[in-house]
């Protein structure tokens, strides 16, 4: 009898053991919740600016499914580390100081129970103070001064009327009706077959033509004026327009 309940003492023990086992494998841990957090998406700034005399600093983010918010990191540009600053929304304005200039990043982030999990940081953005409006004082810069074009064409041009003998030979020197009739005299053996130097040619002054000779020039027909190139320019700023 004491035999048959050692037995049963010990089955039952077994089972027990054997339940609290099961039961400590099937139940969820937090931990084991942690690491079902996903990773959000990087961030992407859609328009990001300073305004109220440089003092503020406008972020506008493009929007992130399923996320807890952002998370937005600041500093001046001279500075080591960033200052964090949590939202909810897209929008957000941050009050600066207007005399730095400001580089600016932004993150989302996800939350389930303790554990966040944070997305990459969107490329930094450095923000300048803005220079204090003014009234532009607009002068005038020449860039090219003006100058005048000459226009030409090419055109036959009468050059004079020289005397020619039949073979082509120019003699201008008999162009005076007179001095053929003394050329004859002295050479051509057709009008004076006595005469005391006869030309060995046969010419005879008679014989000899004129003719007008032209030739091609190139002549100013024209001339184009052009204006100077000139643009307005702001004195103080350097702006053009």
């Amino acid at each position: 009898m004491n035999h048959q309940s050692t037995i049963r003492k010990r089955i039952i023990a077994i089972i027990l053991t054997m339940v609290m086992v099961i039961t400590a494998v099937t139940v969820p841990t937090h931990t084991s919740e942690a690491a079902t957090v996903k990773r959000p998406a990087k961030v992407t700034i859609r328009s990001i600016s300073r305004t109220n005399r440089n003092k503020t600093i406008t972020i506008k983010v493009k929007k992130v499914n399923k996320v807890t918010g952002y998370q937005i990191a600041y500093k001046t540009k001279s500075a080591k580390k960033y200052t964090l600053k949590k939202i909810k929304k897209t929008t957000y304005k941050l009050t600066v100081k207007a005399s730095a200039t400001y580089q600016v990043k932004v993150r989302a982030y996800r939350k389930r129970g303790k554990t966040t999990s944070y997305g990459k940081w969107s490329d930094v953005v450095t923000l300048k103070k803005k220079g204090a409006k003014h009234r532009h004082n607009w002068v005038t810069i020449t860039d090219k001064e003006a100058w005048d074009e000459s226009v030409y064409v090419t055109k036959e041009v009468y050059i004079g009327t020289h005397w020619y003998w039949p073979d082509g030979t120019q003699c201008d020197e008999l162009a005076d009706p007179c001095a053929k009739q003394r050329w004859c005299a002295m050479h051509c053996t057709s009008c004076f077959p006595d005469c005391p130097e006869p030309d060995p040619h046969g010419r005879c002054a008679v014989t000899i033509y004129d003719t007008d000779d032209f030739d091609y020039q190139e002549v100013q027909v024209d001339t184009i004026h052009h204006p100077a190139k000139t643009h307005q320019e702001c004195s103080k700023c350097g702006a053009r327009k």
